[in-house]
């Protein structure tokens, strides 16, 4: 239970949010909240009394955005980064503004088409991320020529597949976690578009292992549950390497075994 003094901490800190929304995103990027000095001191300030003041309110910043990371990530989110405004040089606000970063996930619309529309390219890159995909349309085969050009196409296909693959898993190890699930959307509209067959299933296999670690370090835990359901329903003897995996993937993979009921 939260004492009379807390309790009017957090309401001044939710005060100063809605404050700080209301402003300009140029404006309110490290302003001062209400009640804070302005300019916002820093650490490290000139002044000392102004970096000491600086130092304290970090520190009184962080803790709040602890505690109510599990309750309300996008207003701790808020929170660590103005923590950095006062403290830029501090880790783990760092990474408290990362792990509560909110999540936008890209899932492009799949459109079967004869090719690419006449409309010029959306230059707005993160738009063109909501973008349809569009898959061209098969059309008949000249007569003798039919296993050659399925043959070609389902490589270039594959090539393709493959690229995205590995742009995702890139981005993955960047902590890019929105950006791997869009790349590994448009590569799984790929691997769908394509006859089942041997060549697939370690394709499969290594979205599905993407997905599965960018939704659990966005803390969407049924998603990844369900990527490793399918990664067991490819291969139920599949197991991780606990010494280089987090113990978060290694419950969830045994949470989707339990649920399947694979073989471990």
């Amino acid at each position: 239970m939260l004492d009379a003094r807390s309790a009017l901490q957090g309401l001044g800190l939710a005060a100063a949010l809605l404050a700080l929304a209301a402003l300009p995103a140029q404006a309110r990027e490290c302003a001062a909240w209400p009640g804070e000095p302005h300019p916002l001191p820093r650490v490290g300030d000139g002044n000392p009394l102004l970096a000491r003041w600086a130092e304290l309110r970090a520190e009184e910043l962080a803790q709040h955005a602890e505690a109510i990371e599990a309750s309300a990530a996008v207003a701790a989110h808020r929170v660590w980064q103005h923590v950095l405004c006062l403290d830029p040089g501090d880790g783990a606000a760092r990474k408290g503004a990362l792990r509560t970063q909110p999540l936008r996930v890209h899932r492009p619309d799949v459109q079967i088409g004869s090719g690419a529309g006449d409309d010029p390219p959306d230059t707005d890159l993160w738009r063109s991320l909501d973008a349809p995909v569009l898959i061209a349309a098969r059309t008949p085969a000249p007569a003798g020529a039919g296993a050659e050009a399925g043959a070609a196409g389902r490589g270039d296909s594959l090539g393709q597949i493959d690229r995205w693959l590995a742009e995702a898993e890139a981005q993955l190890e960047a902590a890019r976690f929105e950006q791997a699930l869009a790349t590994a959307g448009k590569a799984r509209a790929g691997l769908a578009a394509l006859p089942p067959g041997g060549a697939l299933a370690s394709r499969q296999l290594r979205l599905e292992l993407v997905e599965a670690t960018a939704e659990a370090a966005r803390g969407r835990d049924d998603a990844a549950r369900a990527c490793f359901a399918r990664v067991l329903a490819l291969e139920p003897a599949f197991t991780l390497d606990a010494s280089t995996t987090s113990p978060k993937l290694m419950r969830l993979l045994d949470a989707a075994r339990a649920q399947t009921g694979a073989a471990r």
